[in-house]
């Protein structure tokens, strides 16, 4: 195969990630394998299983273990991908995850066939991400992913900011006196939803207001007591998981996003296209596409406390500089470029 074929040729892409439940990787593969697959290329979406299968239209599942850290799961997962690579005659592996990036590294030196590495978050630096320097490209999700993967590159790699679908909705807050705040996401510490209730819950008296928390995970009970316990469990309201929450954005007042790392927010991408006003964390990859007066520190009841109050009393109903935000279309049409010229590469 010439290099002028790799480019125009459908291909038979494996994206590769721990489970499909729920997750911003979660959710970028689903879009990403869908979007491909519109384009005609044969897509198979290799994971252990999860209540978002069924969100694939037209890639095909394949229900592998590649989620067990254990090296003994980790080579029988490589030796079973090994066996659905030549099944089904794949040309290149897309790995997410760090599970996913061994299992295909380890897949790619019994079949030869190439992979490629999407870094969502700022790791840590051990034997977890080792594989990443033997991608055939990394790709990174910010410049701030990059910069703490530096001494992990490979020498094919680039950044290409994830982008959010795109969506019809616009801001129309209800304005029915009640002050609407959101947080989408996560119910994991690093997310910092409890950091947000503790603010509230300093203003609680003076004004009407709502936090709709859509979201699942490992720490629901304990931020459902934790509000309970500051008296404002009845205005803190947990929605449990929501497939397409951009409509909830879209009559919020406000998003709330007080992480405390992240790659590239992808539900920060898609508050500023529905153009909800934003109350984020100052972290790395937030001052990517934040304005600075919007950002505050992490981890601080009272300066979000503070935040949220000026907030309320004058609202943020414009950004004065946003930059440009990036689309779905063109991140997907990025990556699908990344395989082809990963392809052109290996072919020479």
């Amino acid at each position: 195969m010439t290099g002028g074929a790799a480019l125009r040729q459908k291909l038979a892409v494996m994206e590769i990630l721990p489970e499909l439940e729920m997750g911003g990787v979660e959710n970028h593969v689903i879009d990403l394998s869908n979007f491909l697959s519109a384009q005609g290329h044969h897509v198979m979406v290799v994971s252990a299983g999860g209540k978002l299968v069924s969100e694939l239209h037209g890639p095909e599942h394949i229900k592998l273990p590649v989620v067990s850290k254990n090296p003994l799961s980790v080579i029988a997962a490589s030796l079973m991908l090994a066996r659905e690579i030549k099944k089904h005659k794949c040309q290149i592996l897309h790995a997410h995850s760090r599970v996913p990036g061994y299992v295909a590294w380890l897949a790619y030196k019994l079949t030869g066939v190439p992979w490629v590495y999407s870094a969502q978050a700022c790791y840590s630096h051990n034997l977890g991400i080792y594989p990443l320097k033997k991608a055939n490209c990394l790709i990174c999700v910010s410049n701030t992913v990059k910069e703490h993967l530096k001494d992990y590159l490979p020498p094919k790699n680039c950044v290409i900011l994830d982008g959010a679908p795109e969506v019809e909705e616009r801001w129309h807050p209800e304005n029915d006196g009640v002050v609407k705040f959101i947080f989408v996401g996560r119910l994991v510490k690093i997310k910092g939803v409890h950091t947000v209730i503790r603010a509230l819950a300093q203003i609680q008296a003076a004004y009407n207001w709502r936090f709709d928390v859509l979201g699942d995970g490992p720490q629901m009970e304990e931020l459902k007591a934790l509000a309970q316990s500051l008296g404002i469990g009845e205005k803190v309201i947990f929605h449990g998981f929501m497939n397409s929450p951009h409509e909830w954005i879209a009559r919020a007042d406000c998003l709330l996003f007080p992480s405390t790392t992240e790659g590239m927010p992808l539900v920060l991408s898609q508050a500023l296209q529905i153009g909800v006003p934003v109350l984020a964390s100052d972290i790395p990859s937030v001052r990517e596409v934040l304005p600075d007066g919007h950002l505050i520190e992490t981890e601080n009841p009272v300066a979000w406390a503070e935040a949220i109050d000026k907030y309320i009393k004058s609202g943020l109903h414009s950004y004065d500089k946003v930059p440009e935000i990036q689309t779905f279309t063109k991140m997907a049409r990025m990556i699908e470029d990344v395989y082809y010229k990963v392809l052109q590469s290996e072919d020479k």
